[in-house]
């Protein structure tokens, strides 16, 4: 366990600050973390855990994954060196001493990336989603390389999100697909179903701003309707504790997308602008209607005192959090 801040080294320490300095999101995983490098590169920390029982291709130290092992980049090759072991950068579990030729080239950068218990998720800038890791579907092996997901009609994605063992993608004009475990009603399809493809979520969204994946349940932030500048806030998925900021208790599962709306300060109405995910409860960041005041809220489980409300106390619906300026 480490109980204080510790640097870890990226690269030799001769190359380590440079290296630091490149990072442009960073994000966390059960199992792994992924840093994703303005040359398109990404860095992994950690490993893999397929089940409870199995580990496989665990790493102690930072891993790179380069641009030219997913052939994003245009110096389409891939080459690893830890000979008999599957290499992240592989197409297969074949040794590698020189640069081969990388199949499937897409000669473009990384925009984003995602990680959840299992998988992890890359964005490209041409918006193409590739991901590895464990699947979704049961009895279906790990993906060892990035594997790319397609979307019905060739969509183009904007933006993804990753939970615990579900995914969120955002295509154009709104449209909001997802996939993965959906036993709480977490992709928002209706029903409490698990698929193992993106599935367009039936919800009539408009001009989608932000989604976040929690470990079992989903938001997202769009306009109103349309010719409309008002956002709203929309929570699906697992209800416990009250990490949806929902009213009523009409059972643990939510599975169509609902709106939140209890976001004002007294008669000031306040217009989400972000959202954040967890295990069992939700954040939010809001601006305040004809000002440019922030405000942060969090509702859902508040054991431990998540919710920075002074208390451990759970809360149904969204909270400011006092002191943040």
């Amino acid at each position: 366990i480490v109980m204080t801040p510790k640097q870890v080294l990226l690269e030799d320490a001769e190359h380590n600050e440079d290296c630091v300095k490149r990072i442009i999101q960073l994000v966390a995983g059960m199992y792994c973390t992924l840093l994703l490098l303005d040359t398109g590169d990404i860095i992994v920390l950690g490993g893999v855990k397929v089940d409870k029982a199995k580990k496989l291709g665990r790493k102690v130290g930072p891993v790179k994954m380069e641009g030219r092992g997913f052939a994003f980049k245009h110096d389409e090759h891939s080459k690893g060196k830890n000979k008999k072991k599957l290499e992240l950068v592989d197409r297969d579990d074949r040794a590698r001493d020189q640069d081969e030729a990388a199949k499937d080239a897409d000669p473009l950068s990384l925009k984003e990336i995602g990680c959840g218990h299992y998988q992890s998720v890359a964005l490209t800038c041409s918006g193409k989603v590739y991901q590895w890791g464990r699947q979704f579907a049961e009895n279906q092996q790990p993906v060892w390389n990035p594997t790319r997901t397609l979307f019905d009609q060739h969509r183009i994605i904007d933006m993804i999100a990753v939970g615990g063992e579900h995914c969120l993608a955002v295509a154009g004009f709104g449209e909001i697909f997802s996939w993965g475990r959906g036993d709480m009603g977490q992709l928002g399809l209706s029903d409490n179903r698990s698929v193992s493809k993106p599935h367009l979520i039936s919800h009539y969204f408009v001009n989608v701003k932000a989604i976040s994946a929690g470990e079992d349940h989903s938001a997202a932030i769009s306009v109103h309707m349309p010719g409309s500048e008002d956002l709203v806030l929309w929570t699906w998925g697992n209800s416990e504790f009250g990490k949806l900021g929902l009213e009523g208790d009409v059972g643990p599962a939510r599975p169509t997308p609902e709106s939140v709306l209890d976001l004002h300060v007294g008669s000031e109405v306040c217009t989400p602008k972000s959202v954040c995910c967890g295990t069992d409860h939700t954040a939010i960041i809001t601006v305040n209607k004809g000002s440019k005041h922030q405000r942060v809220w969090c509702f859902g489980g508040g054991y431990y005192g998540r919710l920075g409300h002074g208390s451990q106390a759970n809360s149904r619906k969204p909270v400011e959090v006092k002191g943040v300026e």
